[in-house]
């Protein structure tokens, strides 16, 4: 949840306040239905006698890997890994998407591959204009929202509440 703060805010701050809030909206629907594709994909698969592990896909990584898609887009021509090695800022996500199944297994990758193709879904989007009526007409209602990144503040708190709600239940 970390890197919410750095690419929520960065992203925030290049395409406004509203504009990443309808992003992420849009990008959870997107997210949901591309995951749920992934998963049907490897039930066919299953079917024709390839082994699966069974995945489990929960929490707000997808969405973070489809900002880290949104972000490379919009950043300089490389990235920096870990501040030891620089990569091509196109092969960015899914060095990330390779390094974190590798630190850890456990973790879902259909659910950050999701998230990845819903970025570069999001990115077309984006280019396209296809959100700006929408925001604009939103934005006419509501007066300019600061750049400080409320959005993305009350998006943390929530995932960092229901994140503690999440381990007092289990």
């Amino acid at each position: 949840m970390m890197g919410l703060m750095s690419l929520g805010n960065f992203l925030e701050v290049k395409l406004g306040t509203t504009y990443i809030l309808f992003c992420t909206i849009l990008l959870m629907v997107i997210n949901s239905i591309v995951n749920i594709t992934l998963m049907l994909c490897l039930s066919l698969a299953e079917k024709f006698g390839l082994p699966i592990t069974p995945t489990c896909s929960v929490g707000f990584s997808g969405i973070l890997f489809s900002y880290i898609v949104m972000s490379s887009h919009y950043s300089p021509v490389s990235q920096s890994l870990f501040g030891i090695y620089s990569v091509s800022a196109k092969y960015y996500p899914w060095f990330l998407l390779l390094i974190s199944q590798i630190l850890l297994p456990g973790a879902s990758f259909l659910g950050h591959l999701s998230g990845i193709i819903s970025g570069y879904i999001m990115v077309l989007v984006v280019q396209n204009n296809k959100l700006t009526n929408i925001v604009l007409s939103v934005e006419s209602f509501y007066p300019k929202l600061s750049v400080q990144s409320p959005i993305i503040m009350l998006l943390d708190v929530i995932m960092i509440v229901m994140s503690c709600y999440r381990q007092t239940v289990v």
